[in-house]
């Protein structure tokens, strides 16, 4: 498989402090500014955009519209990481050649989303939201929606809880839809049914 961590290392000068998820190419990094969360997209010579590219895309322009720092984390932009030498391989795997190497199938660009790292952990499937962070998270869910956007994923990995202020953000936006996206009946259903959802996520 490629070299994920060299390739932040070599195109970004980040450093890999851990991988945060085990389907996705999703990492701890450490820059000259401090902690931050990494999520990489590699795209193949033969494709206008890697397939989760556009997952990239979606979460930058919601974190971007979503933009409150007292519920989602700061976007801190998408990056084009051009040139490392490596090679397409079927439909979606990627390897790296040594340093050097010449292909013929031309170099792999890397798109990569950067944002601000949450100190603590996921809620987990086992727990739940105490009643002051239920109300907190809410108040995040109806920000979300005032701003035109509704979630239609609340998992429990998708909230991470802040290690020192036990505040609960949302740090997946990538499947969120906005108004836009929606006619009005199906924008407030699915607004209703975000705010059930944060209900069950909480302690009766």
């Amino acid at each position: 498989m490629i070299d994920y961590e060299r390739a932040l290392k070599s195109g970004l000068g980040l450093k890999v402090v851990e991988r945060m998820s085990d389907r996705y190419q999703v990492y701890k990094v450490r820059g000259p500014e401090g902690l931050m969360v990494a999520k990489l997209s590699p795209r193949s010579p033969r494709q206008k955009r890697a397939s989760h590219y556009l997952d990239l895309e979606q979460e930058k322009n919601m974190l971007t519209r979503a933009h409150n720092p007292l519920f989602v984390p700061l976007i801190l932009g998408i990056i084009r990481v051009p040139g490392l030498r490596g090679f397409y391989y079927g439909l979606s795997e990627f390897f790296l050649l040594p340093e050097g190497q010449a292909t013929s199938k031309g170099n792999v660009d890397f798109y990569v989303l950067l944002r601000d790292y949450i100190q603590g952990n996921n809620l987990g499937e086992d727990k739940l939201l105490d009643q002051a962070q239920g109300r907190r998270f809410r108040e995040t869910i109806s920000g979300l929606h005032l701003a035109g956007i509704c979630s239609f994923d609340l998992s429990p990995d998708n909230i991470r809880i802040e290690r020192k202020t036990k505040i609960p953000y949302l740090v997946e936006l990538a499947h969120c839809l906005t108004q836009e996206d929606l006619e009005d009946s199906q924008f407030e259903q699915a607004c209703v049914s975000d705010l059930e959802e944060v209900d069950r996520l909480c302690v009766a």
